[in-house]
């Protein structure tokens, strides 16, 4: 990467205050994060959900953060399940939406474009966006923590392929970062309010997953090996924890998209300095 584009993404960072941004992203993720738990477990059991995140993600989420997770989820099965997973959906939808606004805010203000001026179309359009990134989020979780069971349905009532199963297990995780990736290419793509070809945020998209993961391992071993937040903020250790988990995956998405508007805006400056030179010759 070129100075110019990491001098550039820097003031961005600071003129489009970014940090800012992500924390009030980091709010409604919060939200978000024990309602999806609440219909995760409901739906797809809670052991299965236990051993997912406690074999699975323990690489990337911080330790701290898994061990919240797991004493919320026990703490939901000690509840009715009927009517929390109704409340659960509901907070869900909720903070899911508020999410997808303060990303696609932020996606406006590195573009340079203002919102739909129609607040019913705008607010059709964010509904679309949260609906489509909670399934896509779900179906694939779902897919991920039943996966043994649905390799022994196969197993047992299909036909017994080792070579399938062993090569399942291979592409759990390419499933997983697609998956991601596939929304992030959405968002990028349909959220700011100005036509984008998937060619334009490509480079974002990626730029955002690898921040993320190369971050969310790094700190999950700065929090786990170096950092005791326990001494230091007690019982509300763990939260704190996943506060800046958060808010370190929001900082990377957001950055994705500033990323897109500079290799625009650097294109667009190289074509004006091409059609320039063209019209200047004799």
């Amino acid at each position: 990467m070129k100075k110019a584009k990491i001098t550039a993404i820097v003031r961005r960072y600071i003129d489009h205050e970014v940090a800012r941004t992500s924390a009030a992203l980091t709010y409604y993720l919060v939200f978000a994060f024990f309602p999806f738990l609440i219909v995760v477990c409901i739906s797809l059991s809670r052991g299965n959900v236990l051993d997912f995140l406690t074999t699975s993600l323990s690489n990337i989420i911080p330790r701290q953060v898994l061990e919240l997770a797991s004493s919320y989820i026990q703490h939901v099965e000690s509840i009715d399940s009927g009517q929390l997973f109704g409340w659960g959906i509901v907070l869900m939808l909720w903070s899911f939406y508020r999410v997808v606004s303060a990303i696609v805010s932020a996606m406006n203000k590195a573009w340079g474009v203002r919102p739909e001026k129609g607040f019913l179309r705008e607010t059709l359009r964010l509904v679309g966006l949260t609906v489509f990134i909670m399934l896509s989020i779900f179906l694939v979780i779902a897919v991920l923590i039943l996966n043994k069971s649905i390799l022994n349905l196969v197993n047992v009532y299909v036909y017994p392929m080792k070579a399938f199963i062993s090569i399942w297990r291979l592409l759990r995780y390419p499933l997983l970062a697609a998956t991601l990736y596939m929304i992030l290419s959405i968002l990028f793509r349909f959220g700011p309010n100005r036509p984008l070809t998937l060619r334009q945020v490509l480079p974002g998209v990626l730029f955002s997953l690898v921040c993320w993961y190369v971050s969310s391992m790094l700190f999950a071993w700065y929090a786990s090996e170096i950092a005791n937040y326990t001494n230091v903020y007690g019982s509300l250790g763990a939260i704190i924890v996943l506060l800046l988990w958060l808010h370190w995956g929001g900082v990377a998405i957001i950055l994705g998209c500033e990323m897109n508007a500079i290799l625009d805006e650097h294109m667009q400056r190289r074509e004006r300095s091409k059609s320039a030179g063209k019209t200047q010759q004799p």
